[in-house]
């Protein structure tokens, strides 16, 4: 949920730019810092896939997270 209220944030900042230049400079670094988001989001979920592998073959499929 924060996620999303920084970016709003951050979007807002983008849109009341001095130039044009300025513009295009801090939407390359809002692309970034979204691509450092998702890579981050893909690197949680490889962990978190790896960790259920593991905990399954450690205590069956049958496991109950509850």
């Amino acid at each position: 949920m924060s996620n999303c209220y920084d970016i709003e944030i951050k979007m807002d900042y983008f849109y009341e730019s001095d130039s044009y230049e300025d513009m295009l400079e801090k939407k390359k670094e809002f692309e970034d810092e979204i691509k450092d988001h998702l890579n981050y989001f893909k690197r949680i979920s490889k962990s978190e896939k790896i960790f259920l592998e593991e905990r399954n073959r450690c205590y069956g499929e049958s496991y109950d997270r509850n």
